[in-house]
């Protein structure tokens, strides 16, 4: 039993390492309602980077940080990595972005405001996002100024570059080409880019020949599509302000068109919201407007009250899904070992394990297996009684509940 254990604990030691490097998505709220669609946008464009991510699609709630860490981490004990976040401040020239990201492990928390005029937040959220997690600087939560009125480099609005012009040309193998075409240059409209047709034939783009078709002003981008005839295909991004070139590989080898198509126009929301170089954490050279630079206003949501699971005050804590651990191998020990004492008992009295010698006399083998497996049950009878009253005390003076209210269980989708 205890190898068994052994073994099952240290299968159990890659995934615990997994849920350590986990980006748990709190999401994006609008005031108090929660935008499905960017935290699914989120969602792919993370998990797509690589990372391990987990949709947690939590009900309204007025917190933030490590406000919104500890509703998690009440209700979902076992919740391990970072927690992404944020509020979309919508005003009438401005829009305004303040996102945060949580460490559960350090359990500090690092921010990002952002603004833009006239955007789109499938293109905002994803870029300013992407920047937070490569450049995260933990330390005080900001107040009700925006950081980017506060003479802090690490504020940020969206790129001009990201919301000019995109000048469209897909390539390479013809069969899917005209279907590519139609599908990204609606998701291009869609995300409120005005879009620029390249000539077909065009295969080959120098350094020269992206700057000519930015324009002069270089407020715009290139977006080029090589379809492959292998399938699949390659995306890339020319951004006219950095002069830099950003590329993403589509893997698609047995596709047919639509579902090629269904994979370019998922790949496009993280391709638009790439950030070169510094742009996005630099923002724009001119200072904020001063509609950008007006205190944040928080809204008041109406949500369930928060569970808090108090400090301890002393003693020893144990988390709860150990204890859940402890208390149900033990008394699972005991519950096979008592049916398989019951069992060999049967089985000896009706002669099921017996051997018939010469003489006819039975002599039954059965006896000491279930004597053993006897002894087994009273000793583990015996070990589970008081580590279940330890285990029970150690949590009510840890202030961790023995069983985790139903309710809870539903608000928030904990992680597996």
């Amino acid at each position: 039993m205890n190898r068994i254990l052994l073994l099952v604990l240290l299968g159990l030691l890659p995934s615990m390492a997994a849920r350590a490097d986990r980006l748990l998505i709190w999401g994006i709220q609008d005031r108090c309602e929660q935008i499905p669609e960017l935290d699914r946008a989120l969602d792919h464009q993370f998990h797509e980077a690589g990372l391990d991510t987990w949709l947690l699609s939590p009900q309204p709630s007025a917190c933030q940080g490590a406000d919104c860490a500890r509703r998690l981490q009440s209700q979902c004990g076992a919740a391990a990595g970072r927690v992404l976040g944020g509020r979309v401040y919508r005003g009438k020239s401005v829009t305004r972005l303040r996102l945060w990201l949580h460490d559960l492990g350090t359990r500090q928390t690092a921010f990002l405001d952002a603004y833009c005029q006239d955007c789109n937040l499938s293109t905002l959220v994803p870029q300013q996002a992407n920047y937070l997690l490569q450049n995260p600087q933990f330390g005080a939560a900001p107040g009700s100024i925006p950081q980017f009125c506060q003479n802090q480099p690490r504020g940020g609005s969206a790129s001009r570059s990201g919301n000019g012009p995109v000048h469209l040309t897909v390539y390479g193998e013809a069969r899917p080409r005209h279907a590519a075409v139609e599908a990204l240059r609606q998701a291009l409209v869609e995300s409120a880019r005005t879009v620029h047709a390249v000539p077909k034939d065009a295969k080959e783009y120098g350094h020269a020949e992206l700057l000519r078709l930015v324009g002069p002003g270089r407020d715009g981008q290139v977006l080029g599509v090589e379809l492959l005839k292998e399938g699949g295909a390659t995306m890339w991004l020319f951004d006219g302000k950095t002069e830099k070139t950003h590329t993403v590989t589509v893997d698609c080898a047995s596709c047919e068109s639509t579902e090629l198509t269904d994979r370019l126009k998922n790949n496009l929301g993280g391709l638009l919201g790439h950030c070169f170089a510094n742009d996005c954490a630099r923002g724009d050279a001119e200072p904020p407007p001063a509609a950008a630079c007006e205190p944040l206003q928080e809204p008041s949501c109406k949500e369930d009250p928060l569970a808090v699971v108090p400090s301890s005050t002393g003693g020893s804590s144990i988390d709860p899904t150990l204890a859940k651990l402890v208390k149900g191998g033990l008394w699972s020990l005991f519950a096979a070992s008592a049916a398989t004492t019951i069992g060999l008992a049967i089985a000896n009295e009706t002669g099921a394990g017996g051997l018939v010698t010469a003489d006819y006399e039975s002599r039954y083998t059965l006896t000491r297996p279930a004597w053993a497996m006897a002894s087994v049950a009273v000793v583990s009878l015996g070990l589970a009684i008081p580590t279940t009253i330890l285990v029970n005390r150690a949590q009510r003076a840890s202030g961790a509940p023995a069983e985790q209210p139903k309710a809870a269980s539903t608000a928030i989708r904990c992680p597996n």
